[in-house]
């Protein structure tokens, strides 16, 4: 058997590069964010694979296909992860994300040139102070990006990872986001890790599931949060991975 084939489906069709649009701004700095890094230090080394989509493939768009509300649609997707895996099944509708594109990221539907994307630390903060249709952020903590052990580890231990990247022109039309020779870059864009295995990384973007190798994500994403929320943890307040909420939440107040 191939050793790189994926332990969980993807997309398989290339990308029909004339339709979608992407969104993200530039990337915004906060010394007072918090780092993962104060959590995992002494875990041992990360599972050879993590799959977070409990066997979803359909997303939905949530409008990323005609506006750049993709830092909307990547919380919109987080959540919908969230629930699949507490047993608690959340589905986000077209409506939700123009909402919280107009309120958290500034677009006017009367006004075409208010499509201007957002920006995650924005959007994670809105997202604390607000919630979302009633599904919170308890906190939200910096990935190193450039450490892929602590990606993997985050990703293992906080679940699905909210992420930035610049995206390049060759990946439309890849069914595996790769590097190629063309190094030109389209814009920002927003997705959420959903999973990894020994080809890289595996995320949420515009309604469905893209594999991308390792190198790719080396090279191409600069920005990635883990964001704590009850809808992550069941009833007894141990997430997926047996993480205790309380203690979670305790450790970060003595942080901030």
């Amino acid at each position: 058997m191939d050793p790189y084939i994926p332990p969980f489906p993807v997309k398989p069709a290339p990308i029909p590069c004339a339709k979608y649009k992407l969104g993200r701004k530039a990337r915004k700095t906060d010394t007072r964010t918090l780092k993962v890094r104060y959590y995992i230090a002494s875990l041992p080394a990360p599972p050879v694979a993590v799959d977070w989509t409990k066997g979803e493939t359909a997303w939905g768009m949530l409008l990323n296909d005609s506006l750049g509300d993709c830092t909307i649609a990547g919380a919109l997707h987080s959540i919908e992860a969230w629930g699949l895996n507490s047993g608690h099944p959340i589905m986000m509708t077209i409506g939700d994300a123009l909402r919280y594109y107009e309120d958290f990221d500034g677009y006017d539907p009367d006004n075409p040139d208010s499509d201007q994307g957002g920006v995650l630390l924005d959007v994670l903060n809105r997202w604390h102070q607000q919630g979302i249709n009633g599904h919170t952020v308890t906190a939200f903590a910096l990935v190193d990006h450039a450490n892929l052990t602590e990606v993997k580890q985050a990703l293992a231990l906080f679940g699905p990872l909210y992420t930035g990247l610049q995206f390049p022109n060759s990946a439309w039309g890849q069914s595996t986001w790769t590097i190629t020779t063309d190094t030109s870059i389209d814009g920002g864009h927003c997705v959420v890790l959903v999973g990894y295995n020994t080809v890289g990384p595996v995320a949420i973007s515009w309604g469905a599931l893209y594999q991308m190798t390792w190198a790719f994500f080396s090279r191409y994403f600069d920005e990635v949060y883990a964001a704590i929320s009850p809808d992550w943890f069941e009833a007894s307040g141990v997430d997926p991975t047996g993480l205790n909420l309380a203690q979670l939440t305790a450790d970060l107040s003595e942080i901030r």
